[in-house]
């Protein structure tokens, strides 16, 4: 939750069918720069920088402001509808402002003014359509992770409820470039009288599943909870709980629905097509993809699906459609965790297996600027010492253990 996310809903959109063929890609997008801006919890501002985020920022589908027009040729990207395009002097943001007027326009109560005088007209709505965030951190280029050819990012440290996500991005479509918002290196940092940068926001302060945003936010990945997984001997399989038979079940006890009855779950749910030499012959085992179906440095598997316990299962349902309601998971896509969580009748799936990884050094204690002094690490019960068996990154929230001793 709130660390995988879909640059854009056309990279959702065709999520699947770009992994139908596997272990082609049938994606016809390289993307090749990417800056990720976020709400800065460090306490450090020197390299911070005002940015304000739009949901609809290069989008050609989905748009949460119906005020915007889409250019029907551009699938994504700066051009893709008229909210702002820097190469485009008629767009919202790019208006009645020549070069001189431009460094002006961007600061941060310039911007602010614009958007609420212009409420009226355009109908743009704070919070949920843009956010301005003051003082925003850029994520260094070891806290998160990209994937070029299906346009997602995936951070190392999970994101507060109330924290803001902005990205540029650009790479190419087909051969043809695209860009979307800007980057920090185009328009520099001016001390004086720094400059918006304007960004695409990929999650708001407000996680509301009303909003397009919220399907941004991947759902269909799961932590092995190690680091560095092996592909030899790695082992996944798809269980369901069945009540009335109280038994752990690899199949739906379904009869009559030719694409669910008598299949392992593994094949209904598209993750077993290959067999370990990547032929297109199902083996009974995972597909272990790297980059795709698993990344073995993080230990995460990705589905190959955006909600495979919900909108993608209810499809099998082809003689009987009812029984979707039954079996299917739907809050897991369309509620919050806490919504889903009350709904125990339908958490019924579980991922289970066996994998080889290697232990780390470093333990992430989940948050940043942890206070000082307020670590304590044992091993076996017995306390360790700060400085000697380990030392911590309070900043970062990281302990790194030290003494090869206790790593032994």
């Amino acid at each position: 939750m709130n660390r995988h996310y879909f640059l854009a809903h056309y990279f959702r959109d065709n999520y699947e069918a770009w992994l139908r063929n596997l272990p082609f890609v049938g994606s016809p997008v390289v993307i090749t720069r990417v800056e990720v801006w976020v709400t800065n919890r460090s306490g450090s501002f020197e390299q911070s920088r005002d940015v304000i985020g739009f949901t609809d920022l290069g989008e050609s589908n989905r748009l949460d402001n119906k005020y915007w027009q889409v250019n029907g040729g551009v699938p994504v990207g700066n051009g893709a509808n008229n909210l702002y395009d820097p190469t485009n002097p008629n767009t919202y943001l790019n208006g009645n402002n020549n070069p001189t007027e431009a460094a002006k326009f961007r600061a941060s109560y310039q911007i602010e003014n614009k958007l609420l005088q212009d409420q009226i007209i355009t109908g743009l709505k704070p919070i949920s359509q843009y956010q301005m965030v003051n003082f925003a951190r850029q994520l260094g280029p070891n806290e998160y992770s990209f994937n070029p050819r299906l346009g997602y990012i995936s951070l190392n440290q999970a994101l507060n409820n109330d924290d803001v996500l902005n990205v540029a991005y650009e790479g190419t479509i087909d051969g043809i470039p695209f860009k979307v918002g800007d980057f920090s290196q185009d328009i520099p940092r001016n001390t004086t009288d720094p400059e918006v940068l304007f960004l695409k926001m990929l999650k708001g302060p407000s996680l509301r599943p009303d909003l397009p945003v919220w399907d941004l936010m991947m759902k269909n990945v799961y932590s092995l909870g190690s680091f560095n997984i092996q592909p030899k001997d790695f082992r996944l399989n798809l269980f369901y709980a069945d009540d009335p038979s109280g038994t752990d079940l690899s199949y739906l006890p379904v009869k009559g629905e030719p694409q669910i009855s008598n299949l392992p779950l593994l094949n209904v749910f598209n993750v077993d097509k290959l067999n370990l030499q990547q032929e297109p012959v199902s083996d009974g085992l995972f597909d272990f993809i790297e980059g795709i179906t698993v990344n073995s440095q993080t230990g995460r598997v990705f589905l190959p699906t955006v909600e495979p316990f919900g909108t993608y299962l209810a499809q099998k349902f082809v003689s009987d459609p009812t029984l979707a309601s039954y079996y299917c998971f739907f809050a897991l896509y369309d509620s919050t965790r806490f919504s889903a969580i009350q709904q125990p009748q339908f958490n019924k799936f579980f991922l289970r297996g066996t994998y080889q990884g290697s232990s780390t050094n470093e333990i992430s204690l989940g948050s940043t600027n942890v206070p000082r002094g307020s670590v304590r690490v044992t091993a076996n019960g017995a306390p360790l010492t700060e400085n000697q068996d380990y030392i911590v990154d309070y900043n970062l929230g990281r302990v790194k253990i030290v003494n090869t001793a206790l790593l032994n």
